[in-house]
């Protein structure tokens, strides 16, 4: 956590970095420096942006670059004392009469390097730098359930693909073509652009593909075989990410795949009913973990592949896809009313197939709130 003693600098880019947006409420592609001293917050940023800045930001000072070292590049004639960050961030630091700094672990380390031989002590900071962001404010959860009825709107589109395609022999037919798993992903795709939103990746994985929980899937989809679609997307407006995985079949399923999606949807079903403020998280996954295991469904390496319940009960969602909480069977984390989570209960057996359903809940005094709407049916 950022203390109001000391200086502590953030440095990166709000795309890849999501405790920079959060400590600043700026987004830019480029990356920036943003320096937390005696209570104050200054960012530092290229010169063209510090006008956007001073309307966008929130912080007390938008300084440039530019003008922190226009001094430092006086008479330089060769190419080799080009300005770089590292001279900003030693002006800035001038300016503000400190020379030691606190940085976050994933700080670059060639910029470390470079603060120190200038004479600044780098010392890096333990834990979380925004630890409060576990727990989310009433205006950030309506960002997050916008993007998820984004999510939502994408998944009717690949749905409505489904259903008007036509099973011929092995095939599935639409538009008189075979229906591939591309063609699902760009409707969706399309969907979310129209929500403004993005998605970096869609999974759509068909039949075995989909026993490995993050393979995105490939090639065409064969009727009676379990269709994993994971959806993921970003809102370009405020950033913040939402999650949801359905599976379905078009055509009969085996006996097998129903079964094992009637079991996925018991277990999600028994999670979600466990969940409430002060219950640790990794109760609710060994929970689901029981009913799996006492249904018959075992986790177990099988020519070289983990198959089962192989993966975490759910994550957290926020300014990054995955956050606090950790849902993991070993985690102490406990549950908190307004932390923003995931489940996602999920089997993969090779030869049958893989299930997984994710909804996106909120946590409540009570226990839940549903952000997800969607239909769990898996036959279309």
């Amino acid at each position: 956590m950022i203390s109001k003693a000391g200086t502590f600098l953030l440095f990166g880019n709000s795309e890849s970095n999501a405790d920079i947006l959060y400590g600043s409420g700026f987004a830019s592609h480029d990356p920036y420096c943003m320096l937390k001293h005696e209570g104050r917050s200054i960012l530092i940023i290229s010169g063209f942006e510090v006008d956007r800045a001073r309307r966008q930001a929130d912080v007390d000072e938008v300084w440039s670059g530019y003008e922190l070292v226009r001094d430092l590049a006086v008479g330089r004639k060769s190419s080799r004392h080009k300005v770089g960050y590292a001279s900003i961030l030693v002006a800035a630091l001038r300016k503000i009469r400190s020379r030691s700094i606190r940085v976050a672990a994933d700080f670059p380390i060639g910029l470390a390097d470079r603060l120190r031989s200038s004479g600044i002590r780098v010392h890096v900071l333990e834990g979380k730098i925004f630890p409060e962001r576990i727990i989310k404010t009433d205006d950030e959860i309506q960002c997050i359930a916008k993007v998820q009825r984004a999510a939502e709107k994408a998944m009717t589109q690949a749905v409505n693909v489904l259903k008007a395609s036509r099973e011929v022999g092995n095939r599935l037919l639409y538009a008189g073509r075979t229906l591939h798993v591309d063609t699902l992903r760009k409707v969706m795709q399309v969907a979310l652009m129209q929500e403004n939103c993005t998605a970096p990746q869609v999974i759509v994985a068909v039949g075995d593909q989909s026993v490995a929980p993050h393979n995105v899937g490939s090639g065409p989809v064969r009727p009676g075989q379990p269709v994993v679609i994971d959806i993921f997307p970003r809102s370009i407006q405020n950033h913040y990410w939402a999650d949801m995985t359905r599976t379905f079949v078009k055509g009969k399923p085996s006996v097998q795949l129903v079964r094992q999606h009637r079991a996925v949807m018991e277990a999600q079903k028994l999670a979600l009913a466990s969940i409430r403020p002060g219950v640790e998280c990794g109760r609710v996954h060994r929970m689901v973990e029981r009913f799996f295991q006492a249904n018959g469904y075992e986790t177990h390496a099988k020519d070289g592949m983990m198959q089962g319940f192989i993966h975490s009960i759910g994550h957290g969602v926020g300014l990054d896809l995955h956050e606090d909480p950790t849902m993991g069977r070993a985690s102490r984390v406990r549950f908190r009313k307004g932390m923003v989570v995931t489940v996602e209960p999920g089997l993969y057996y090779r030869g049958v197939g893989g299930v997984r359903l994710e909804d996106l809940v909120v946590v409540t005094a009570e226990g839940v709130r549903n952000l997800t709407r969607f239909s769990k049916k898996m036959r279309l």
